[in-house]
Protein backbone atom coordinates (compact mmCIF):
# COMPACT_ATOMS: atom_id res chain seq x y z
CA UNK A 1 0.00 0.00 0.00
CA UNK A 2 1.35 3.47 -0.94
CA UNK A 3 0.58 6.18 1.61
CA UNK A 4 -0.03 9.94 0.26
CA UNK A 5 -0.17 13.14 2.59
CA UNK A 6 -2.28 15.91 1.47
CA UNK A 7 -2.07 18.99 3.65
CA UNK A 8 -4.99 21.61 2.73
CA UNK A 9 -4.60 25.32 3.33
CA UNK A 10 -7.53 28.20 4.07
CA UNK A 11 -9.09 26.10 6.59
CA UNK A 12 -7.62 27.55 9.76
CA UNK A 13 -11.16 29.41 10.53
CA UNK A 14 -12.68 26.18 11.77
CA UNK A 15 -12.50 24.67 14.93
CA UNK A 16 -13.53 21.01 14.92
CA UNK A 17 -10.68 18.48 14.64
CA UNK A 18 -11.73 15.89 11.93
CA UNK A 19 -9.69 13.09 9.81
CA UNK A 20 -10.86 12.42 6.31
CA UNK A 21 -9.70 9.19 4.77
CA UNK A 22 -10.15 8.65 1.20
CA UNK A 23 -9.63 4.66 -0.65
CA UNK A 24 -9.57 4.74 -3.96
CA UNK A 25 -8.53 1.81 -6.50
CA UNK A 26 -5.98 2.59 -9.26
CA UNK A 27 -3.94 0.03 -10.99
CA UNK A 28 -4.30 -2.22 -8.68
CA UNK A 29 -3.25 -0.14 -5.93
CA UNK A 30 -4.90 1.17 -2.97
CA UNK A 31 -3.77 4.80 -2.28
CA UNK A 32 -4.82 6.83 1.09
CA UNK A 33 -5.50 10.26 1.48
CA UNK A 34 -6.11 11.25 5.21
CA UNK A 35 -4.64 13.76 7.93
CA UNK A 36 -5.64 17.18 7.84
CA UNK A 37 -7.42 18.76 10.41
CA UNK A 38 -10.41 21.57 10.26
CA UNK A 39 -11.97 23.81 13.15
CA UNK A 40 -15.48 24.24 12.79
CA UNK A 41 -16.56 27.27 14.58
CA UNK A 42 -20.03 27.06 14.98
CA UNK A 43 -23.77 29.36 16.12
CA UNK A 44 -25.62 27.43 18.50
CA UNK A 45 -27.96 28.67 21.49
CA UNK A 46 -29.28 25.92 23.58
CA UNK A 47 -32.42 25.88 25.47
CA UNK A 48 -30.43 23.27 28.19
CA UNK A 49 -32.96 23.26 31.00
CA UNK A 50 -36.49 24.14 32.16
CA UNK A 51 -35.89 24.37 36.06
CA UNK A 52 -39.48 25.87 36.63
CA UNK A 53 -42.54 24.37 36.24
CA UNK A 54 -41.44 20.67 37.18
CA UNK A 55 -43.33 17.88 35.56
CA UNK A 56 -46.57 16.80 37.08
CA UNK A 57 -48.28 18.09 40.04
CA UNK A 58 -47.02 21.95 40.52
CA UNK A 59 -49.13 24.22 43.39
CA UNK A 60 -50.34 27.13 42.08
CA UNK A 61 -48.28 29.74 43.69
CA UNK A 62 -45.23 27.67 42.30
CA UNK A 63 -45.93 27.67 38.78
CA UNK A 64 -42.79 30.20 37.27
CA UNK A 65 -42.05 29.92 33.94
CA UNK A 66 -37.95 29.80 34.57
CA UNK A 67 -35.50 28.49 31.77
CA UNK A 68 -31.50 28.26 31.56
CA UNK A 69 -30.01 29.18 27.80
CA UNK A 70 -26.38 29.03 27.26
CA UNK A 71 -24.46 30.01 23.76
CA UNK A 72 -22.65 26.65 23.86
CA UNK A 73 -21.23 27.99 19.95
CA UNK A 74 -17.97 29.92 18.88
CA UNK A 75 -20.01 33.66 18.79
CA UNK A 76 -22.09 36.61 20.48
CA UNK A 77 -25.76 35.70 19.48
CA UNK A 78 -28.82 37.87 19.34
CA UNK A 79 -32.20 36.84 19.25
CA UNK A 80 -35.52 35.58 21.05
CA UNK A 81 -36.29 33.25 23.26
CA UNK A 82 -40.04 32.19 23.11
CA UNK A 83 -42.33 30.68 26.09
CA UNK A 84 -46.07 29.42 25.04
CA UNK A 85 -48.07 27.08 27.52
CA UNK A 86 -51.04 25.71 26.26
CA UNK A 87 -54.01 24.37 28.21
CA UNK A 88 -54.53 21.02 27.30
CA UNK A 89 -58.21 21.10 26.53
CA UNK A 90 -58.61 21.49 22.94
CA UNK A 91 -54.84 23.02 23.17
CA UNK A 92 -55.76 26.99 23.96
CA UNK A 93 -52.76 29.01 24.02
CA UNK A 94 -53.48 30.85 27.18
CA UNK A 95 -49.43 31.86 27.47
CA UNK A 96 -46.94 33.45 24.76
CA UNK A 97 -43.85 35.95 25.67
CA UNK A 98 -40.43 36.84 24.14
CA UNK A 99 -37.34 37.03 25.81
CA UNK A 100 -34.61 38.86 23.59
CA UNK A 101 -30.97 38.56 24.63
CA UNK A 102 -28.36 40.83 22.80
CA UNK A 103 -24.65 40.08 22.05
CA UNK A 104 -25.01 36.98 24.25
CA UNK A 105 -21.35 36.03 24.41
CA UNK A 106 -19.85 32.41 23.46
CA UNK A 107 -20.35 30.29 26.82
CA UNK A 108 -22.69 32.49 28.28
CA UNK A 109 -25.41 31.16 30.91
CA UNK A 110 -28.42 32.90 31.95
CA UNK A 111 -31.34 31.46 33.54
CA UNK A 112 -34.68 33.69 32.47
CA UNK A 113 -37.84 34.09 34.44
CA UNK A 114 -41.03 34.77 32.52
CA UNK A 115 -42.68 36.36 35.97
CA UNK A 116 -46.16 33.41 35.20
CA UNK A 117 -48.19 32.44 37.75
CA UNK A 118 -50.81 30.13 36.97
CA UNK A 119 -53.72 29.53 39.52
CA UNK A 120 -56.25 27.51 37.65
CA UNK A 121 -56.56 23.70 38.31
CA UNK A 122 -55.87 22.31 34.80
CA UNK A 123 -52.84 20.18 32.74
CA UNK A 124 -50.62 22.20 31.31
CA UNK A 125 -48.48 21.69 27.78
CA UNK A 126 -45.13 24.18 28.34
CA UNK A 127 -42.87 25.40 25.10
CA UNK A 128 -39.71 26.79 25.13
CA UNK A 129 -38.32 28.04 22.12
CA UNK A 130 -34.78 29.50 21.36
CA UNK A 131 -35.25 31.47 17.74
CA UNK A 132 -31.96 32.09 16.91
CA UNK A 133 -32.01 30.37 13.76
CA UNK A 134 -28.38 28.92 14.59
CA UNK A 135 -26.36 25.60 13.43
CA UNK A 136 -27.86 23.17 16.19
CA UNK A 137 -31.70 23.07 15.89
CA UNK A 138 -31.63 19.75 18.29
CA UNK A 139 -31.05 21.80 21.52
CA UNK A 140 -33.39 24.23 20.14
CA UNK A 141 -36.38 23.17 22.12
CA UNK A 142 -37.48 22.20 25.58
CA UNK A 143 -41.23 20.61 27.08
CA UNK A 144 -42.77 20.04 29.82
CA UNK A 145 -45.66 18.71 30.71
CA UNK A 146 -47.23 19.36 34.25
CA UNK A 147 -50.52 20.36 35.99
CA UNK A 148 -51.97 22.64 38.75
CA UNK A 149 -53.75 20.13 41.36
CA UNK A 150 -57.28 20.99 42.75
CA UNK A 151 -56.48 22.46 46.36
CA UNK A 152 -58.70 20.88 49.37
CA UNK A 153 -61.62 22.40 50.21
CA UNK A 154 -62.15 24.19 46.52
CA UNK A 155 -65.30 24.59 44.52
CA UNK A 156 -64.78 22.72 41.42
CA UNK A 157 -68.65 22.72 40.24
CA UNK A 158 -71.89 24.15 41.30
CA UNK A 159 -74.97 22.76 40.74
CA UNK A 160 -79.27 23.60 40.84
CA UNK A 161 -80.37 20.01 42.02
CA UNK A 162 -83.95 21.10 43.02
CA UNK A 163 -84.73 22.83 39.93
CA UNK A 164 -84.57 19.85 37.73
CA UNK A 165 -85.95 17.25 39.78
CA UNK A 166 -88.29 19.21 41.58
CA UNK A 167 -87.52 17.57 44.89
CA UNK A 168 -87.31 19.63 48.19
CA UNK A 169 -85.85 16.66 50.36
CA UNK A 170 -82.16 15.38 48.58
CA UNK A 171 -80.84 12.92 50.73
CA UNK A 172 -77.14 12.34 49.32
CA UNK A 173 -74.84 12.46 46.34
CA UNK A 174 -72.43 10.68 44.74
CA UNK A 175 -70.34 12.14 42.01
CA UNK A 176 -68.36 9.19 39.10
CA UNK A 177 -66.43 12.22 37.23
CA UNK A 178 -69.39 13.22 35.02
CA UNK A 179 -72.23 12.38 36.70
CA UNK A 180 -74.22 13.39 39.89
CA UNK A 181 -76.11 10.80 41.51
CA UNK A 182 -78.76 12.55 44.08
CA UNK A 183 -81.25 10.53 46.19
CA UNK A 184 -84.94 12.31 46.91
CA UNK A 185 -88.07 12.13 47.27
CA UNK A 186 -90.51 14.09 45.55
CA UNK A 187 -94.04 14.84 45.77
CA UNK A 188 -95.49 12.02 44.12
CA UNK A 189 -92.96 9.64 44.58
CA UNK A 190 -91.56 7.92 47.50
CA UNK A 191 -87.97 7.64 46.62
CA UNK A 192 -85.78 8.01 43.68
CA UNK A 193 -82.18 8.57 41.93
CA UNK A 194 -81.44 11.85 39.99
CA UNK A 195 -78.66 11.46 37.53
CA UNK A 196 -77.20 15.42 36.49
CA UNK A 197 -74.24 16.22 34.87
CA UNK A 198 -71.93 19.23 35.67
CA UNK A 199 -74.46 21.46 34.36
CA UNK A 200 -77.35 20.76 36.09
CA UNK A 201 -79.34 19.07 33.32
CA UNK A 202 -81.08 16.58 34.63
CA UNK A 203 -80.38 13.09 33.00
CA UNK A 204 -82.44 10.48 33.89
CA UNK A 205 -84.15 9.85 36.59
CA UNK A 206 -84.38 6.16 38.40
CA UNK A 207 -87.08 4.80 40.93
CA UNK A 208 -86.14 3.00 44.36
CA UNK A 209 -88.53 0.35 45.44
Amino acid sequence: MQQVIRQRKGLSELSVTTAIIVFSLLRGNIFATEGYTTDLQIHDIGVTRILSPAMGGVPAGDYDWIVRIQNLGDYPETGDIIATIYDTVGMVQIFYQTYSLTNFPPGGDTSLDFNTTITVPNYYYCEVYAGFGDDNPANDTLTVNSYVPESLGQHIYWIDAQTPTGSMALHGVEFDGTYFYLTGITAIDSCRVFVLDTLSNLIWTIDQP
